[in-house]
């Protein structure tokens, strides 16, 4: 999470994904910083966690309305036409979506799964089954691979293990 008091962004993963924050620490070239790994309070299970100071980094985020935890108020804050827009939502997908044999679906806020909508219509002219609230969270399914494939494509950056259940489900597992 976020902490504007502290200046600081602690992001904790279940510890078989530390591959994807010491990817993340290499990207910040944040050389002083390592993967710490603990077990989860409650649950017991293997956690990994990274945490990075910095007043200007915070600020950055705040102003492109990334904040501590989840809301529902989430904004989708890149245009449609940027050239970073599949790793952005493959971003989103990492951490909210999910990949099984049967569907393949998204959780978020209303917002943020709309305009994951017309995106995947814009450029893959398919869009997710209808938005439909359930369990307390915003839904959608996937029809089809075409967006896993414009998502997930050769040599992007992504959670190794939504990567390997990607590849799967594209050759039919």
């Amino acid at each position: 999470g976020i902490s504007e008091k502290y200046d600081d962004l602690t992001i904790r993963l279940n510890a078989r994904d530390d591959q994807h924050l010491k990817k993340f620490l290499k990207c910040l070239n944040a050389k002083n910083h390592e993967v710490k790994y603990y077990n989860h309070i409650i649950t017991g299970y293997p956690q990994c966690e990274v945490s990075i100071c910095g007043k200007t980094f915070i600020n950055g985020l705040v102003q492109h309305h990334i904040y501590n935890g989840k809301s529902g108020k989430e904004v989708f804050d890149l245009p449609y036409d940027h050239p970073y827009i599949r790793d952005y939502i493959r971003g989103i997908w990492d951490g909210d979506g999910w990949i099984s044999k049967q569907h393949s679906g998204c959780c978020g806020s209303y917002n943020i799964l709309k305009s994951i909508q017309e995106v995947f219509e814009l450029y893959t002219n398919r869009k997710p089954t209808k938005i439909r609230f359930d369990s307390g969270i915003y839904k959608f399914d996937l029809c089809g691979t075409q967006q896993l494939e414009w998502m997930y494509y050769d040599g992007c950056l992504s959670l190794d293990r939504k990567k390997i259940l990607v590849n799967k489900k594209l050759k039919g597992y």
